[in-house]
């Protein structure tokens, strides 16, 4: 008996953070609580549009559609959807499976698991769905010899946005109309640029901004807006190259706006 003691004596504790994980494991990731992370994870798709912007289009499709499908995309797409979400799996991991003062019914993990079975199944179905049917639209992409040229060109012309210090960066100004499909090939063409050094400026959701609704809503693909297309600024010269080189043809449009070393680039529809 003396010896049981002394080694339990002799025996060191974890450290702290080990401690702690183990404490919040034991808490968090309990069987009955496992299904609020997998609510957690169709909320976090919802809520990272950088990751999943291009299945916004998806939404829009399918909204249009109508039916079961159209009213399933459009609460999916909404933003409380995912609030929602995560409401109801914090509140599960609070309450459900706590000691003495909550719920411990033996059927609460199936219960859990049937909700959020339904919620993961249904999404998926409804994205599958949605996708087939944004395949009948034009959609744009940029090819992976696309993003390589980008990329690489990008990175040589770095150097050029960043003020004399060279510390502070200038921001491109990206701009796209207001409809899913530019949005997400916005997205593409920032990803882009931004890993090739060239820092990004937009608005939110790449909205469409006074300057854009004041051109012409025949503008189509990719396009620069600048003050006088006679006399292009040489730093927009330059960008536009990079997409000529990558095969994508671009457009200019007058914006009286601007200062003429200014421009803006532009995604209109397809």
């Amino acid at each position: 008996m003396q010896s049981q003691v002394s080694l339990q004596a002799a025996t060191p504790k974890p450290p702290w953070p080990m401690r702690a994980w183990n404490a919040a494991r034991r808490r968090l990731f309990t069987p009955i609580k496992l299904p609020a992370w997998a609510v957690y994870a169709v909320a976090a798709y919802r809520l990272i549009p950088d990751l999943f912007g291009e299945t916004d289009w998806w939404w829009a499709r399918a909204r249009d559609v109508g039916g079961y499908i159209g009213l399933g995309a459009a609460v999916i797409a909404s933003p409380y959807f995912a609030l929602c979400l995560i409401g109801g799996a914090t509140a599960w991991l609070l309450w459900a499976g706590e000691p003495k003062t909550a719920m411990r019914h033996p059927s609460l993990r199936y219960i859990g698991w049937g909700i959020a079975s339904v919620i993961v199944l249904g999404t998926l179905a409804i994205a599958e769905a949605a996708y087939v049917i944004s395949l009948t639209g034009t959609q744009r992409h940029l090819t992976l010899d696309q993003q390589r040229i980008i990329t690489s060109e990008a990175r040589a012309l770095s150097p050029y946005f960043y003020y004399p210090d060279g510390k502070r960066a200038i921001g491109l100004t990206v701009m796209a109309v207001d409809t899913p499909e530019a949005n997400a090939y916005a997205i593409q063409i920032m990803r882009a640029l931004i890993v090739g050094k060239i820092a990004t400026v937009s608005t939110p959701g790449i909205l469409a901004p006074l300057p854009m609704r004041l051109l012409s809503p025949n503008l189509r693909g990719i396009f620069f807006q600048v003050r006088d297309i006679k006399n292009k600024p040489a730093l927009e010269e330059k960008v536009a190259q990079i997409f000529t080189d990558a095969h994508i043809s671009v457009g200019y449009a007058t914006n009286p706006g601007l200062k003429p070393t200014d421009f803006i680039l532009s995604v209109g529809l397809p």
